[in-house]
């Protein structure tokens, strides 16, 4: 994501590498935890403000369906890092998890890793991890 002078943000490069996903219906998993895929990617980051590059990392981890909900709020000392850092790319890593009740999905976890290398072995901020339910049924 590249901001400008103006503020605008666009974004330049967001890449997907890779997404190795379970098919929900394919699971068979009566109840309990079921890791269903992980997703990996990367930003650009150019411009070293702390709204800037808590967007990028929003950004990077939407990029191909990877869970974003509540991400940007708990990510303040992961790009404040990054910023003290000066890392020209950020990439992630994100599993996913889905908690079954006879068959059915009813809650999510999210375990997100962010890292300054490609070789994803240079951790930058703490590991996060959310968990919400998933809404059933009608609106």
């Amino acid at each position: 994501m590249t901001i400008d002078s103006n503020g605008s943000r666009s974004v330049e490069r967001i890449e997907t590498d890779t997404i190795v996903r379970t098919d929900i219906l394919q699971t068979r998993a009566t109840n309990g935890w079921k890791f269903m895929y992980t997703y990996k990617g990367s930003v650009k980051l150019e411009k070293y403000t702390l709204t800037a590059v808590i967007a990028a990392l929003v950004a990077c981890v939407s990029a191909a369906g990877g869970i974003t909900a509540g991400l940007s709020v708990v990510l303040g000392a992961v790009a404040q890092e990054a910023i003290n850092n000066k890392y020209p790319t950020a990439y992630v890593k994100q599993d996913l998890y889905y908690y079954f009740v006879n068959s059915i999905p009813t809650r999510y976890r999210t375990i997100t890793q962010y890292y300054s290398n490609s070789a994803l072995t240079q951790k930058f901020g703490d590991k996060i991890t959310r968990e919400a339910d998933i809404p059933l049924g009608g609106n």
